[in-house]
């Protein structure tokens, strides 16, 4: 497959729930990690910019958390897997890579502001 059909293929593959369940156990797990780090002594914010983005990434992990919790809960109370769950995980599974990627920027920026002695 050529990467125009990756969520095409992304869709598919998620459409067995077991697959789900499986995925979203790992990003529960994932979003967990992404949690420690963020309230690591290491991560601390050194700015008022970096103290509104870590509230920020702390409310958006408890919200992607729920978010997986109930997707979790719907999928084992479902006999079948609709194309409606295939969907809505794959969105969360988008807004997870999201929520990761601004968490790598933001320990990025803190380990910056740390090296050179920002306070």
């Amino acid at each position: 497959m050529t990467t125009n059909n990756e969520f095409t293929l992304e869709s598919s593959c998620i459409k067995d729930r077991h697959v789900q369940l499986r995925r979203l156990d790992r990003n529960q797990r994932d979003i967990k990690q992404c949690n420690d780090k963020l309230v690591s002594y290491l991560s601390e914010p050194k700015t008022p910019l970096q103290f509104q983005q870590f509230l920020e990434l702390k409310s958006d992990a408890r919200e992607l958390e729920n978010d997986n919790e109930a997707i979790l809960a719907d999928l084992r109370n479902q006999v079948d897997v609709s194309s409606q769950s295939a969907l809505l995980l794959s969105k969360h599974l988008r807004r997870f890579r999201e929520f990761a990627q601004r968490v790598v920027a933001y320990l990025s920026d803190v380990k910056t502001q740390r090296s050179i002695g920002v306070s």
